[in-house]
């Protein structure tokens, strides 16, 4: 029992790494330097997590497994690419992933279904997750402080991976929704703290916490001013207009009202910039270029003509399907030779490649999964349940 209680530890120390590693993680000397590496980073530690995981059972002649129907979630999220991948046109790419598609590859969907077992029967206490959390938030404020540092002259990217957009997540757009979501994150775990019941630590860690969650914020808030991109402001006033909607439906839980100022503060300011005040122009940040929604709806809908309507022409083809149904006009411009390898939203870079089976899958997964997470938010049967439930279903909606 002692060796499969250290296992155990070991699993949970893997699952730690992971969760620090993969904001932060890329290799320079590779031909695309983040994509490919993140993708092996989890398969790596997610698979070796999962042999621990295993081998802890065996040590301790005892199998357990939390039980319940959630479990069954993951399966609709791995269906959504595995059936569409079984009819693709290009079978590597579906399965596998490659020229940054590895994040709709059948592979990458396994690895985080694994994940979400791993992380639901290893790491399920209140004390896991309170270190899971120091752990993403000082890899987020690491994430953070990178570009910040690369745009204010100090060069600590650009000569390791010139072609990284600022940073190691990924396009700039997506690396300030991850700063979104990691705030509306610990917003909602500030907003809930009690002493000696909260996710966040009491003391000097806790102290750390705030100041760097502090941070994260003010990063955010730069990156918002300097891309003034009217969907990312839309997104940061929609998120804190989640916390403040669960705060009406369970005020009991949010004695310390005062908190609520700096959320409020922000979601007006948010709503000013989205719809009035201009951003900043200080420093020049590299332009994204994405396909129009015409023309990425044209797209998709020839692609599911040509191939299927039910599968469309599998995972991670996208580049295939812009490169022979984009619109000719585009060859009079300056982009005629580009290859875009996605659409202008994810949903539409969805539809055309694992069809309406896929689509559909993926759409069961989110509601059934918001269904039992806003019931645990509004008629929880424990404040513990609802304090998991509250601070992490904010950052996912």
């Amino acid at each position: 029992m002692q060796k499969g209680g250290h296992v155990l530890s070991a699993t949970r120390s893997l699952l730690l790494i992971l969760m620090f590693l993969v904001p932060l993680f890329f290799l320079p000397f590779t031909l695309e330097p983040l994509e490919l590496n993140k993708q092996t980073l989890v398969l790596i530690l997610t698979s070796a997590a999962a042999l621990c995981w295993f081998a802890s059972m065996l040590f301790g002649r005892e199998v357990k497994i939390r039980r319940g129907w959630v479990n069954v979630l993951p399966w609709f999220f791995v269906a959504a690419f595995l059936v569409p991948a079984l009819s693709s046109v290009a079978p590597y790419l579906s399965w596998v992933g490659a020229h940054r598609s590895e994040y709709t590859s059948v592979l990458t969907a396994l690895a985080v279904a694994i994940l979400f077992y791993l992380i639901v029967n290893t790491a399920s206490e209140r004390s896991v997750h309170k270190r899971i959390h120091v752990i993403l938030l000082v890899s987020g404020s690491l994430a953070a402080l990178l570009p910040l540092l690369q745009l204010f002259g100090v060069d600590v990217l650009f000569s390791l991976a010139p072609s990284l957009a600022l940073n190691t997540v990924g396009t700039l757009s997506g690396f300030v929704t991850f700063l979104v979501a990691l705030n509306v994150f610990f917003l909602a775990a500030n907003l809930s703290h009690h002493a000696h019941d909260s996710l966040l630590y009491d003391g000097l860690v806790g102290a750390i916490q705030r100041v760097l969650s502090f941070f994260l914020l003010l990063a955010t808030i730069f990156f918002l001013l300097i891309l003034d991109d009217f969907t990312l402001w839309a997104l940061f006033a929609v998120s804190l207009s989640v916390l403040f909607t669960f705060v009406i439906f369970r005020a009991k839980d949010f004695p310390h009202h005062v908190r609520l100022i700096l959320p409020g503060i922000l979601f007006l300011g948010s709503l000013a910039f989205w719809f009035v005040l201009p951003g900043l122009s200080l420093v020049s940040v590299p332009l994204e270029v994405t396909p129009n929604a015409s023309g990425s709806l044209g797209v998709a809908q020839q692609t599911l003509a040509t191939y299927s309507s039910s599968w469309g022409s599998g995972p991670g083809t996208y580049v295939f399907d812009y490169s022979q149904f984009h619109d000719i006009s585009l060859n009079q411009t300056d982009f005629w030779d580009t290859r875009f390898d996605r659409a202008s939203s994810f949903v539409l870079t969805l539809v055309p490649t694992i069809g309406v089976f896929g689509v559909t899958m993926l759409g069961l997964f989110v509601v059934l999964l918001f269904i039992r997470s806003i019931a645990q938010v509004l008629r929880p049967p424990s404040r513990e349940l609802w304090l998991e439930s509250f601070v992490h279903i904010a950052p996912w909606l």
